[in-house]
């Protein structure tokens, strides 16, 4: 996931500084941001405006999160490097409008401002491509796709000094409302051609991204997928409310544009950082039953409240509130027998993928809240059981690190012949114990995805027995 770092403590200190830099930004943002709502021709933030603010203090959040715990993690940094620059674009954005449109001559380099709103997002755009494709264990998955490194790289030379050298004779008002001056392309036919090549390469980065991402997810397999379902869940999302954002109205579209700014960047952190990594499916699955049957019902809804009213303008000749009264009832009586509906259809689908991580999940969670360290030994009896009956193994036998060597903690009563499986349960190199579990007692062997429960499972349990709790202190 990373490399080794020269100096953990100022790496730190770094982390800090940026992450620091950026979220004072977005406060002096927010504070010249409700100053400029008395400006008359001051347009509204809006669904895209909320996203934007959040979206750079959220990798700058999480960037920050994952180097203080890794200083070496190449992600963190990434983040880091991504939030910036869109925080700076949004505070440099009302800055220029509060110092040459809001209060003219009232701050000082109001027109340097608008030149660097103008193209200082792009850095942070750039830099998200490399952040993807490195994701989520901070490595290339093959040579070849170094390849789109240097695309993005060559994109940049192209495109962001040509910007940075062609507005600068524009500076001020005129670059506010994000459209490149005509004259540019009138005078510098030269930066013209430089922008236009450098544009035609980020459809070819985004696509190779986006290729590399499916082609990631096919080949993953436990923590890795769990952490890929993250992120391609909170895209999925993003895109969603990308297309329905300029539908929503005020005030609502500032507070989507908030949800939506912050899908990505929490689900990021959730997956470098494994906070909750294994609830994924719980999300994919209530997305699945309440999507639906928000639509059902709300197209039950407006029929029976135009059916409703058709027959009270029959039988009365008027409408009447009523038809409202009736539609309400018929909702609630349905809510329920559709909603077991659509959760049967979708625990059917998802049942043989995650009954058994299910299962392991809740028992490593328990195991987790728990305020003192739990006995090791009695854990790894516990953990035998709850594993043996989540893979539907013919048995096992649960083995102890100790100072002295391996010795057993425990074992079923019956036990069965054949091919099974191991599970180390290790944290940061340290070994904890093992599992050994039979092969299942019906016949047949553990598929892949009994394999990543079990993975993921040890791994959690892992850290509950290595992280200090509160009772021991």
């Amino acid at each position: 996931m990373s490399s080794a770092a020269p100096n953990p403590t100022w790496a730190r200190r770094l982390a800090t500084i940026l992450a620091a830099t950026t979220i004072l930004m977005s406060v002096a943002a927010l504070i010249l941001l409700v100053a400029n709502t008395a400006v008359p021709s001051f347009i509204p933030l809006g669904f895209f405006g909320a996203a934007a603010f959040v979206l750079g203090v959220g990798y700058a959040a999480v960037g920050w999160l994952i180097v203080s715990r890794n200083p070496a993690n190449r992600i963190g940094w990434l983040l880091l490097f991504v939030g910036l620059p869109q925080t700076l674009s949004a505070f440099t954005s009302q800055y220029a409008f509060f110092g040459l449109l809001g209060h003219p001559g009232a701050l000082p380099l109001a027109d340097i401002a608008a030149w660097i709103y103008f193209w200082g997002y792009f850095p942070g755009l750039l830099l998200f491509f490399p952040t993807l494709l490195v994701f989520p264990d901070g490595h290339l998955p093959s040579g070849r796709w170094r390849l789109v490194l240097w695309a993005v790289g060559v994109a940049a030379i192209l495109i962001l000094p040509a910007v940075v050298v062609g507005t600068w004779p524009y500076r001020g008002v005129v670059l506010l409302d994000g459209q490149t001056p005509t004259a540019i392309y009138e005078k510098n036919s030269g930066l013209v051609t430089l922008v236009s090549l450098g544009n035609l390469l980020l459809p070819v980065i985004a696509v190779a991204t986006v290729l590399r991402i499916a082609v990631r997810f096919r080949r993953s397999s436990g923590i890795e997928r769990q952490q890929l379902k993250w992120f391609v869940f909170a895209a999925l999302a993003t895109i969603v409310m990308i297309f329905v954002g300029a539908f929503i109205p005020a005030p609502f579209d500032v507070a989507a544009g908030i949800i939506e700014g912050a899908l990505l960047p929490v689900a990021v952190g959730i997956a470098v950082l494994r906070y909750r990594l294994y609830d994924i499916d719980v999300v994919i699955r209530r997305t699945l039953v309440y999507v639906p049957l928000t639509g059902l019902l709300a197209g039950v809804y407006a029929a029976t409240v135009g059916i409703s009213q058709r027959i009270f303008v029959a039988v009365l000749g008027q409408e009447s509130d009523g038809a409202v009264i009736v539609s309400t009832l018929i909702v609630a009586a349905t809510f329920s027998p559709i909603k077991n509906a659509l959760q049967a259809r979708v625990d059917r689908s998802f049942r043989d993928a995650t009954d058994a991580e299910r299962r392991l999940v809740a028992f490593t969670q328990a195991i987790q809240e728990q305020t003192a360290s739990p006995d090791p030994e009695r854990t790894l009896r516990a953990f035998l059981k709850s594993a043996v009956g989540a893979v539907r193994a013919g048995g096992g036998e649960a083995w102890l690190e100790t100072p002295a060597g391996e010795l057993s903690a425990g074992s079923t009563p019956t036990r069965t012949q054949g091919q099974g499986v191991v599970v180390p349960i290790d944290v940061d190199g340290r070994r904890f114990g093992r599992l050994e579990l039979d092969a299942r007692a019906r016949g047949g062997s553990f598929n892949p995805r009994d394999i990543a429960a079990l993975g993921l499972a040890a791994e959690r349990l892992g850290l509950a027995l290595g992280a200090p709790r509160a009772a021991d202190a």
